[in-house]
C-alpha cells in the first residue's frame, strides 16, 4: 500500500534532512532527499486526500522552515503546489501553515537580489498563483499582515527580470484584483482599498 511506502520514507527523509544540514550539499544525499521529494509530490497529485498527509505536510512545513536557507528545496514548494491543486478548497486547513512557513520566510531569503535561489523563486510564485486562484476565499480571513506579505511578494515578482516569474506574479495580481471587484464581501473590498 502507498500509505506504507511514504510512512517509511519519512523516516528516510527526516534522516537525510539532517545529514544535509551536517555534512553540506553532499550531491548523493542532496539525490536521495530530491527522489524523495518527487515520490511525496506524486503522492500529492494521487492520493491528497490520504489519512497520512497532516503528517506528512507538517514534516515538510518543519523541514522547509527550520533548514537554513541554502538547504531549502524547491520541490517542497512544489508538493505544496500539487497538493493544493488537487484539494482545491479542501486545502483550506494547510493554508494558513503554508503562508507562514513557506510563502513567508521564502520571501524574506529572496527580496534582496533578483538573482539568488531561481528554482524557488520560480516554485514560490507558483504555489501563490494555486493559492489564488484554488482558494481566494481563504485570503479574506488572512490576518493583515499576512495579506500584505503576500500582496508585497507579488509586487516584488512583478519586477523580476525572468519573464516566468513577474509574468506569474502580475496574473496572480490582477487575480487578485479581479476577486476582489467581484467580491460580494464589500467590508473585505473597502478594507483592502483603503489600506
Amino acid at each position: 500500500q502507498i500509505e506504507d511506502v511514504i510512512t517509511r520514507t519519512m523516516n528516510l527523509f527526516k534522516f537525510y534532512s539532517t545529514e544535509v544540514a551536517r555534512h553540506s550539499a553532499h550531491p548523493n544525499l542532496l539525490k536521495i532527499k530530491t527522489q524523495i521529494l518527487l515520490l511525496y509530490e506524486s503522492f500529492f497529485k494521487q492520493h491528497p486526500d490520504s489519512e497520512i498527509v497532516p503528517e506528512l505536510v507538517d514534516m515538510l512545513l518543519t523541514d522547509y522552515s527550520e533548514s537554513p536557507p541554502a538547504f531549502r528545496f524547491h520541490l517542497i514548494i512544489d508538493c505544496f503546489t500539487a497538493m493544493i491543486d488537487k484539494l482545491g478548497p479542501n486545502s483550506q486547513a494547510y493554508i494558513v501553515n503554508i503562508v507562514m512557513k513557506i510563502i513567508v520566510p521564502t520571501f524574506s531569503m529572496i527580496n534582496d537580489s533578483y538573482e539568488n535561489f531561481p528554482e524557488i523563486r520560480i516554485s514560490l510564485f507558483q504555489l501563490l498563483n494555486s493559492i489564488m486562484t484554488k482558494v481566494f476565499f481563504m485570503i479574506q480571513s488572512f490576518d493583515i499582515d499576512i495579506f500584505t506579505s503576500i500582496i508585497d511578494c507579488l509586487l516584488f515578482g512583478i519586477k523580476n527580470p525572468k519573464f516566468e516569474i513577474s509574468s506569474r506574479a502580475l496574473n496572480c495580481l490582477s487575480g487578485l484584483l479581479n476577486d476582489i471587484d467581484g467580491n460580494i464581501e464589500e467590508n473585505f473590498r473597502n478594507a483592502f482599498y483603503n489600506s
